[in-house]
């Protein structure tokens, strides 16, 4: 059986490095942006979008006006018009929404389909145009090299390698089945009454991040000490991020590993089917576990082992806070909470758990959150 598995890196550049891959990512960056306005063009003058092929005669025009695109590896900008046609594909097909402009800064990315060697003997990987590089080798990478993403998160490099493997069919040692229900106040309950409760990484890393805030909002934006604030910023929320996906990585491999069968909810967060009696206003922050995570989780590693996982509808909504019937989330308006806060001497307007320092702060909460009075807890992982 032919598995593709991808396995994530953090590499270890040096300067010029560094300066090379923000110089492809914002090549990547730019041909994207700039098919994306040509085809939004084409369609206001009610002509026929253009393919994948008509991109690239394109592109070949654009590499001769900016001739700071020719110091990108080709196959990257033509991976960027690969993406495009991708977007545009999942927005037909009703998958996702329609593709918008990508922003420097945010998910920074390119990739290589070939000309990547991987040397694990030497904790090194050889890029096109990048050389050979350094990376931290944390696991061994088996099967054949396919492709090489490079991203930049919260300041750091990282490179996903996605190979090919040939595995033979394997059968779960486990026997027994188990339900999974998920939820907020929980994180998630078994059939058998086993319980994950919450992690509330935010809740601990939630002191320091409302303090980089607060020395960020006192700085001049866009200055060199905004910049340094930024940063800091990035990181806290780069390890809340980091917690919580270790978190759901250890909870999903413990129970595909003891159940050779899991049943799975069919619960979306848009659909309001999730109890609001342990959400609270207060906290300005009302996070719920994605359920697609859980099962995207649970689904790979069972297929990894042999085992299988079955997606239950749910039958029955969760009762809101203190009615008695149903919830029904068109029953809820679309609305404002504000967040309560308290006047301390000498100290001005103190917001609870907001991370912001002063004034009123406003959350949009969706209709399927339910909001409501005498609800008390917030975060759930």
């Amino acid at each position: 059986m032919e598995r593709l598995q991808a396995y994530k890196f953090e590499l270890r550049p040096d300067g010029a490095q560094r300066r090379l891959m923000r110089q492809f990512a914002g090549s990547c960056r730019y041909v994207y942006n700039r098919a994306l306005a040509l085809q939004k063009t084409r369609y206001g003058r009610g002509e026929k979008k253009l393919g994948y092929a008509g991109l690239c005669k394109e592109l070949t025009a654009w590499r001769n006006e900016a001739m700071w695109l020719a110091a990108a590896h080709s196959q990257i900008l033509q991976q960027a018009l690969k993406d495009l046609e991708h977007a545009y594909r999942n927005f037909f097909e009703k998958r996702a929404a329609f593709p918008r402009f990508k922003k420097k800064g945010q998910r920074d990315s390119f990739r290589f389909p070939q000309g990547t060697q991987l040397e694990q003997s030497h904790d090194r990987i050889y890029l096109p145009k990048l050389g050979w590089m350094r990376y931290r080798n944390s696991r061994a990478v088996p099967g054949e090299v396919r492709n090489a993403t490079v991203s930049l998160s919260a300041g750091r490099w990282f490179v996903s390698i996605q190979t090919r493997q040939q595995d033979a069919p394997t059968v779960n040692p486990a026997r027994t089945a188990i339900g999974i229900d998920m939820g907020v106040a929980r994180f998630a309950m078994l059939s058998d009454g086993a319980v994950y409760e919450p992690l509330d990484s935010f809740k601990r890393h939630q002191r320091r991040l409302a303090h980089y805030q607060r020395m960020m909002s006192r700085r001049s934006k866009f200055g060199k000490n905004w910049q340094n604030a930024r940063r800091k910023v990035q990181k806290v929320h780069a390890r809340i991020g980091n917690c919580r996906r270790d978190y759901l990585h250890k909870a999903t491999t413990t129970i595909s590993k003891n159940h050779a069968m899991v049943c799975i909810e069919d619960l979306q967060e848009r659909s309001g089917q999730i109890g609001a009696e342990s959400l609270d206003p207060r906290s300005g922050v009302v996070r719920v576990p994605p359920p697609a995570s859980i099962q995207a989780g649970v689904e790979r590693r069972h297929a990894h082992r042999g085992a299988a996982t079955q997606h239950q509808p749910r039958v029955s909504g969760m009762r809101a806070h203190g009615g008695g019937k149903p919830y029904d989330p068109g029953a809820i308006p679309l609305r404002r909470v504000r967040v309560l806060r308290a006047r301390r001497p000498g100290r001005g307007n103190q917001c609870f758990g907001a991370g912001t320092p002063r004034g009123s702060l406003w959350r949009h909460f969706a209709r399927s959150r339910g909001v409501g009075p005498g609800t008390r807890r917030s975060e759930s992982v």
